[in-house]
């Protein structure tokens, strides 16, 4: 289906209360948008913009729940633990021993400034990391400024002449090819700052809600700028015409694409794009709560008037009844059912966003031991893989790098399998083997109470208290029968 056809054939839009100022979500040009503000409360999030409006609702009502409108970003939360934990300990990284000096002081500059503005490989890494979570895919470019003839001396002072890395991500993409095999050999890509994109005339914003159909909608063809790479040189594209900037004289692509799992598409679907969706939701939810609520705290008048009372009523300040009816003075409001309804909808709806992310075990709902282990050690397989597709993204990068300077580095680089999301049979074996060690008493009961904390199922606050009260009791008793036992 065409975009044209979307919209004429979507009935919110063209219900005659709307004027189209709404951003429909789930066209796929509007996606990767989408998912960015889900991350960072940003774009529609921000302006309201991607509230649904009620099709009996007037753009009055409309832009005065957007007004009111405010983001509870789950969405966030659940994407950082799908790749945060893998960073928590910095990677070990070798290179080849017998590497001489200068190229030594070249990979410790790249790797403490890998794209020239100050970020070192691990936070560039994380950075990249970030992106493919959210969008599915991230390309890391390695560049050199082949103009700039450096010494070695030069590089260590300024960094001027070594070859550095920047981002692409998805919604920069213009386009790609491939090979038979799958292999990318070519990618373009729009010149963005932000959420502008570059024009012979400068960098042009985009339109008011921050969703053009296309980058091509801001311009014409021939002031959209794409910088592109191949096999065989680094270009510019204006229009239907192709500048050459540089040769590429280093026989392979020099791109890196990090994606969350081995998948033939070049782009994957993002794997929590599900989850953004149901943030979505609970957005509008929210919406519709607060609506419901300042009804309820603003309640109508309504009395019983004749026609020559003098007394004025509107919708919005009170209701009159006949005269000679039986209904006495009051104020009325929405049924209180309702926003309890809603409130448990609400609730149910975040927990299924933690559930559907695999991290219900960050939420305090109740949930039995089994499902929290489930989660742990889905998560942990998650995380594990991710971590594989990471390191080999940095070591392709790096063997780039060596292409460039004209040294094979060798490059090896290992992050850390404990991603601090303990399964409770680890969690066991942990206390197991420190309290074998002799540790205090003190620390003995805290480490026990930490362990009821992950593995048992309490009710209420109450009973956890109670049993954590338990367990005080019981080791002081210990204790103070091991103190007699000394003096004995």
């Amino acid at each position: 289906m065409t975009i044209e056809n979307e919209n004429r054939n979507d009935r919110y839009n063209s219900h005659p209360y709307q004027t189209n100022n709404w951003i429909n979500i789930s066209y796929e040009r509007n996606k990767f948008k989408f998912l960015k503000d889900s991350r960072y409360g940003s774009g529609g999030y921000k302006t309201g913009m991607y509230l649904v409006p009620h099709k009996r609702e007037n753009q009055n009502d409309y832009n005065l729940r957007r007004s009111k409108s405010y983001y509870n970003n789950q969405y966030q939360a659940i994407m950082n633990a799908h790749y945060k934990p893998i960073y928590k300990n910095p990677a070990i990284r070798t290179i080849d021993e017998n590497t001489p000096q200068a190229y030594l002081d070249l990979y410790e500059v790249f790797a403490s400034d890998c794209d020239g503005r100050g970020n070192s490989l691990q936070r560039f890494s994380e950075t990249g990391a970030g992106y493919t979570k959210n969008m599915g895919a991230s390309f890391w470019v390695l560049n050199n400024d082949s103009e700039v003839d450096s010494t070695i001396e030069d590089v260590l002072e300024s960094r001027a002449g070594l070859p550095y890395v920047f981002l692409i991500t998805p919604d920069m993409v213009s386009q790609y090819t491939t090979d038979s095999f799958g292999n990318l050999t070519s990618l373009e890509w729009y010149q963005q700052d932000g959420e502008k994109v570059y024009t012979s005339e400068g960098f042009e914003g985009l339109s008011s809600n921050g969703f053009p159909s296309s980058p091509n909608s801001l311009s014409s063809d021939d002031d959209l700028i794409v910088v592109g790479v191949n096999l065989d040189s680094w270009y510019v594209r204006r229009g239907g015409e192709i500048e050459v900037i540089s040769e590429n004289s280093l026989g392979i692509l020099p791109v890196v694409r990090l994606v969350e799992d081995e998948s033939e598409s070049i782009i994957p679907e993002p794997s929590l794009y599900s989850v953004a969706r149901m943030q979505h939701r609970l957005f509008n939810l929210d919406s519709i709560i607060t609506d419901i609520s300042d009804n309820q705290a603003f309640s109508i008048f309504t009395t019983p008037t004749n026609g020559g009372s003098g007394v004025e009523f509107s919708t919005t300040k009170g209701l009159s009844y006949p005269y000679d009816s039986s209904n006495r003075p009051e104020f009325i409001s929405p049924d209180a059912s309702q926003l309890k309804t809603l409130l448990e909808v609400e609730q149910n709806l975040e927990n299924s966003m933690y559930k559907a992310g695999v991290v219900s075990h960050l939420q305090r709902f109740q949930q039995s031991a089994e499902s929290k282990e489930l989660d742990r050690s889905r998560l942990n397989d998650l995380l594990g893989t991710f971590k594989n597709q990471i390191e080999k993204a940095e070591e392709k990068l790096m063997y780039i790098f060596g292409l460039y300077v004209g040294f094979d580095y060798g490059y090896m680089v290992a992050y850390s399998d404990d991603f601090g999301v303990s399964t409770i049979a680890e969690t066991i074996d942990r206390f197991l083997a420190l309290d074998s060690t002799g540790i205090t008493q003190a620390m003995r009961t805290k480490l026990e109470i930490d362990l009821a904390n992950e593995i048992l199922d309490f009710q209420d606050d109450d009973m956890r208290q109670e049993f954590i009260e338990l367990i005080e009791t019981e080791r002081e008793l210990k204790s103070n029968e091991q103190n007699i036992e000394d003096q004995i």
